[in-house]
């Protein structure tokens, strides 16, 4: 292998490292190479030349050089700039002198090389912030290592059983990483260890009860894994730990009260987890040191506890985060946290009724999350004392009553969410004196009026919502002055007039959403230009023109016109008709108008008076002689003949006969009243007589003789057989009734004496056909049943045949 010079530079202490390293053993070169500074990567990259080329088992691979030079191939000591991986590191290179490895953030990739834990000297392990890949080697070897950082890259397998042999460990970080499988049972022989970081993986099981063994631990985060199960009692036997964070996790049962007794605790993240039940009610005073509380994203349930106001340090940095699941009162002992306050988020609860006054005392709040309760009431009382507020966050509760101008006059504001209440009123012009807001959501409330032309001179607008409300007039065309937004949200208004050409200089803007408002014109050509735009919808409103076919126009994934019926063209991917045939329609349409519609207009109303003068009558007449004289007779089932008759009900009945009952009904399908003779098919020779009258009756033509409709052979709701006759039903009941003013009143009318002859002359007119005209012989052995029709002429309501 060639042998290379140091190389020559100004800088002494550089070209004295490089002599150094070269003249010891690659564990002293590691150590001299370390401590040059990051920054000077070419200079590295010169002395990695310089100083490792003439070991034997050395491979470089400097990819800024295009440099690959090997002395062995089962060796790979170097990475961009520097990776030490390979077997045979130590075994020509004395092992046991390497006391810190620090190549964090030296966009290394690869697997580890297990020849680590030959380097037995070694105290400090740091490979974190790289693309690392792979299982965890053994460490267990490293008996005097003392810090092992290797997070932040893409380590996978489970966390070896062997690594709670580095017993002398102060710090872990595995932080970030794809880690799987529990955490070590044994993880309780690090006794040594004071920092602890496993958060950001996928870590599942449970956490281990063995963590009561590390009495010097400090600092804990199992954050954000797949932990289940409760958390341990034990963990409250660590006296000194001041930091704790199980956020993230699938943790549930209640909060062990042991955890409220580390006095020392100043973080407490729950955040994030199934947990049950209530806090203590003295938890301040049994966590006087706590600075930052996180309990949110559970199911605990109880008030807020009033010794918070005890917890003399919570709320001096930022921040209280807390979250029931049942209802709680906002109370007023939230007025006793310390006057320091800086950050009070409690958002996503069930919190009721208003938000008490005493709030507006913590002026050095800088955010404030109450999102997402049952709040109620107006903000104006409490929100203009909070000068320092730089995000407030109040979307999804009921808040009640307009926009105070007193938001327009904290100036520090960045994020501003009212949105998903039920805010009336105006928007305030003075909200265009937040020079700092970034973020504006006053979207799916009940505000009015117009856009304030003020809100151009934000000039740091970023996001813009103000979707699903009641505003009128036109889109201010000065908005395009606040050229950093991304985002415009501003749909299902009533706004008019065309859209702003000016958007086109929005060359930031990413989402443009204008659907469901009154807007008019075409769509602007302008809006091409912005190349960021990836969502435009403009659907329902009331534009017209072509369609441009170029910029964002060109992806119909991306844009929404549908619901304007004047817009033609565009790419073909939208199914818009062509503009020459939108012109031609119109036209055409135009003049079809104008001619068909008085022709239409006068058509209908001469087929609306023929439908109800003579529609009716047409249609009973037409059906009745269908039914009379037609070759067929319509069917009608069981269930057509117990509903027409109230489920054969006796106030339905008309009459009563040798073999059956006549009642009364209407026909639904028909819509036409009839009679129906249900055959008593337990009396002898019912059935015969059913037979005999089907074939008598359906030959009969007569105008005295009531004609049959249809007939009906079924079995009914019990599974019995069921027979009957359906006739044309008589209105005016039968001639006993008008001879002798029977059941009609005092008032009915009498027959006079050529309406009886009349209906004696029928009578006779019927019997001399039933004799001499029907070759069957009709025998009558009981008196006949004569009804009286609409216009009080004589009808004979059948005669019954022979029973033998």
């Amino acid at each position: 292998m060639t042998q290379q010079s140091c190389p020559s530079s100004s800088n002494s202490d550089a070209s004295d490292g490089c002599e150094k390293m070269k003249s010891g053993k690659l564990d002293d070169r590691l150590k001299v190479f370390a401590a040059i500074p990051r920054k000077k990567t070419n200079k590295r990259i010169e002395i990695i030349k310089a100083i490792f080329l003439d070991l034997p088992d050395v491979c470089l691979a400097i990819p800024e050089i295009q440099q690959h030079t090997c002395a062995n191939d089962t060796l790979t000591v170097i990475q961009p700039p520097l990776y030490v991986v390979g077997r045979q590191l130590q075994q020509k290179a004395h092992p046991g002198r390497v006391t810190v490895l620090d190549l964090q953030d030296m966009s290394l990739a690869g697997q580890i090389t297990p020849s680590l834990g030959n380097l037995t000297s070694l105290r400090k392990l740091t490979l974190d912030s790289n693309r690392l890949s792979g299982q965890l080697p053994p460490l267990n070897r490293l008996t005097r290592l003392e810090e092992l950082s290797l997070g932040t890259n893409l380590l996978q397998g489970d966390i070896p059983d062997a690594l709670t042999n580095c017993s002398k460990l102060k710090s872990l970080n595995l932080a970030l990483n794809m880690l799987v499988g529990s955490i070590p049972e044994n993880i309780g022989f690090l006794t040594n260890l004071v920092v602890m970081d496993l958060s950001g993986n996928n870590l599942s099981g449970i956490i281990p009860q063995t963590f009561s063994n590390i009495s010097r631990l400090r600092e804990m985060s199992l954050a954000d894994n797949l932990l289940v199960g409760s958390i341990p009692k034990e963990l409250g036997q660590l006296t000194d730990i001041s930091i704790v964070f199980l956020g993230g996790n699938s943790l549930s049962s209640s909060v062990p009260a042991t955890l409220f007794n580390l006095s020392y605790l100043q973080i407490l993240d729950l955040d994030t987890n199934m947990l049950s039940g209530t806090l203590p009610s003295d938890v301040g005073h049994m966590l006087p040191n706590l600075q930052f509380l996180f309990l949110g994203e559970n199911k605990l349930d109880g008030h807020i506890p009033d010794s918070l106001g005890n917890a003399s340090e919570l709320g001096q940095r930022p921040g209280v985060r807390l979250h029931f699941q049942k209802k709680g009162l906002l109370l007023t002992s939230i007025g006793n946290l310390s006057i320091k306050l800086q950050q009070l988020n409690l958002g996503q609860n069930n919190l009721f009724r208003t938000v008490p006054p005493t709030i507006g005392k913590y002026r050095n709040l800088f955010k404030l999350t109450l999102s997402y309760n049952n709040l109620t009431g107006t903000i104006e009382k409490w929100v203009g004392t909070l000068k320092n507020l730089q995000g407030l966050y109040l979307e999804g509760n009921t808040f009640v009553g307009s926009i105070p101008n007193s938001l327009g006059n904290l100036n520090k504001l960045t994020s501003l969410y009212l949105s998903k209440n039920q805010f009336d009123g105006l928007m305030p012009a003075n909200l265009g004196n937040l020079s700092q807001l970034t973020q504006l959501d006053l979207s799916y409330n009940n505000i009015q009026g117009n856009i304030p032309l003020q809100i151009s001179r934000l000039k740091q607008l970023m996001e813009l919502h103000l979707s699903s409300n009641k505003r009128t007039g036109e889109i201010p065309s000065n908005l395009d002055q606040c050229d950093n937004l991304i985002t415009i949200q501003i749909d299902q208004n009533m706004l008019i007039g065309e859209i702003p050409t000016s958007f086109g200089n929005l060359i930031a803007l990413n989402v443009l959403n204008l659907s469901q408002n009154n807007l008019s014109g075409t769509v602007p050509a302008t809006l091409s230009d912005l190349q960021l735009l990836s969502k435009l919808d403009l659907s329902h409103n009331h534009l017209h023109g072509e369609i441009p076919r170029n910029g964002v126009y060109i992806n119909a994934t991306c844009i929404y016109l549908e619901g304007n019926w004047g817009l033609c063209g565009g790419v073909a991917d939208l199914q818009m008709p062509l503009c020459s045939a939108i012109s031609q329609r119109s036209e055409t349409e135009y003049y079809l108008v104008r001619i068909l519609v008085p022709i239409l207009g006068f058509t209908s109303l001469i087929m609306l008076a023929y439908i109800i003068i003579l529609g009716k009558n047409t249609s009973r007449r037409t059906y009745v002689s269908f039914l009379s004289f037609g070759k067929k007779f319509p069917r009608v089932s069981y269930s057509d003949l117990n509903r027409a008759t109230g489920n054969f009900s006796k106030a339905n009945i008309i009459g009563k006969g040798s073999y059956g009952t006549v009642y009364r009904g209407k026909l639904t399908q028909a819509k036409i009243q009839v009679a129906i003779n249900v055959f008593n098919l337990d009396m002898k020779c019912a059935d015969k007589s059913f037979v005999t009258e089907c074939e008598v009756l359906r030959s009969i033509r007569h105008r005295i003789l009531v004609p049959i409709l249809t007939a009906c052979s079924t079995i009914d709701n019990n599974g019995d057989a069921f027979k009957a006759l359906v006739y044309e039903f008589m209105p005016n009941g039968n001639l006993d009734t008008w001879l002798h003013n029977r059941f009609l009143g005092s008032s009915a009318k009498q027959l006079s004496l050529a309406q009886r002859a009349s209906v004696a002359v029928g009578i006779a007119d019927a019997l001399a056909y039933l004799h001499h005209h029907y070759q069957n012989l009709i025998r009558c052995r009981r008196p006949m049943t004569v009804g009286i029709g609409p216009k009080a002429v004589s009808k004979g309501l059948r005669r019954r045949p022979p029973s033998a």
